[in-house]
């Protein structure tokens, strides 16, 4: 069930499961997208559950650098940007899914830093 999509030039992996309002679940630090267990499957019965892994965790290459908060709200941002723009396309082909996902705003992500 797993896909990969480049978000801001990290290859990402993520699951996607069940149908509904999107869910996004983020894993902690040494955790995969199993980390969510029985939660997705739960979570999927009423939602479209979004489960991406982080860089340098499960199927998402490690990259050069630290492993920083805020270079994984980068990170999660890019994701989110990439994901917002395939919902986009995919409306355009099928004509639905446009407002699955939004681009988070950066004033978010920086202000992390």
């Amino acid at each position: 069930m797993g896909e990969y999509i480049d978000a801001g030039g990290l290859r990402t992996y993520y699951e996607v499961h069940g149908d509904g309002a999107p869910v996004v679940l983020l894993h902690g630090g040494l955790g995969t997208a199993e980390s969510w267990g029985q939660q997705v499957g739960e979570l999927a019965r009423h939602y479209r559950v979004y489960v991406p892994e982080r860089r340098g965790h499960g199927r998402t290459a490690d990259v050069p650098g630290p492993i920083t908060y805020a270079a994984m709200a980068e990170d999660t941002a890019a994701w989110l940007d990439a994901m917002a723009s395939r919902a986009i396309q995919r409306r355009a082909d099928t004509r639905s899914g446009a407002n699955e996902f939004r681009p988070i705003p950066r004033y978010f992500v920086t202000s992390l830093r």
